[in-house]
């Protein structure tokens, strides 16, 4: 792998994760820092009620960890990659213990076969867990709420058809207030764009993965299920007045 091709897989690496801050970020422009605003927005409650409150520190939670595992990943990774360059100038070999001296030769396949190993873990282990993650949260919150949302008599419960996911029964159940269809169906149209990465991961169809991953970036996501709850906060402050 030659230095072009290593920054054309940074380019592509930082597409998915484009534009991610710590969540201390986000607090630092509400308390008017001269920094420029995140490309993405964190779900503030407005409604201030249990457990949309909740959901807010979970998100920022979540957020946090996402940056923090993309940080510390991508930094073993320019490790491993500045090895590799390294060793490609100086062209020198190594002793191992219990192995001997590796030729020039042999210790930069070595650092190569790091580098395709972290890359991998980054791009493809890191945005798919990543997603799974974000995807498994949001559809176990809007089932808490859809919950809420009958216990309350907001909405009627109703029978979920096998052939529709669970996160968009819990959607559609929302549209039936007659309150915000037009957005809940554009969080519907991006959720699923997520979907098929946890089959696809799962079933090793890297092909179709790498497909699904290009679809959206992760800030993309984090700010999809801020803008559900946002809907929520709205519906729930509109039936309760």
């Amino acid at each position: 792998m030659n230095k072009a091709e290593i920054t054309a897989q940074k380019e592509e690496n930082n597409h998915f994760f484009d534009g991610i801050v710590s969540t201390d970020y986000f607090y630092a422009v509400i308390n008017g820092e001269d920094i420029p605003h995140p490309k993405y927005g964190l779900y503030y409650c407005e409604s201030g009620v249990f457990p949309m409150v909740k959901f807010q520190e979970e998100i920022e939670d979540l957020n946090q960890y996402c940056y923090e595992l993309i940080n510390t990943i991508s930094k073993k990774l320019n490790y491993v990659e500045n090895k590799l360059e390294k060793q490609k100038i100086e062209k020198t070999g190594i002793y191992a213990e219990g192995f001997g001296l590796f030729t020039s030769h042999e210790t930069e396949m070595s650092f190569q076969s790091e580098v395709y190993k972290w890359d991998w873990l980054n791009k493809t282990v890191n945005a798919s867990t990543l997603t799974i993650l974000l995807y498994s949260f949001i559809e176990s919150r809007m089932n808490e709420i859809y919950q809420m949302f009958v216990e309350m008599g907001l909405i009627k419960k109703s029978a979920a058809p096998k052939n529709i996911a669970k996160l968009d029964v819990y959607l559609k159940a929302l549209q039936s207030t007659g309150l915000c269809c037009d957005e809940i169906e554009n969080q519907i149209s991006f959720f699923k764009k997520a979907r098929p990465v946890r089959n696809a991961f799962a079933h090793s169809d890297w092909d179709s993965l790498k497909s699904s991953l290009s679809e959206f970036k992760l800030t993309e996501f984090i700010e999809a299920i801020g803008n559900t709850f946002k809907i929520v906060d709205f519906i729930y402050l509109n039936l309760k007045s």
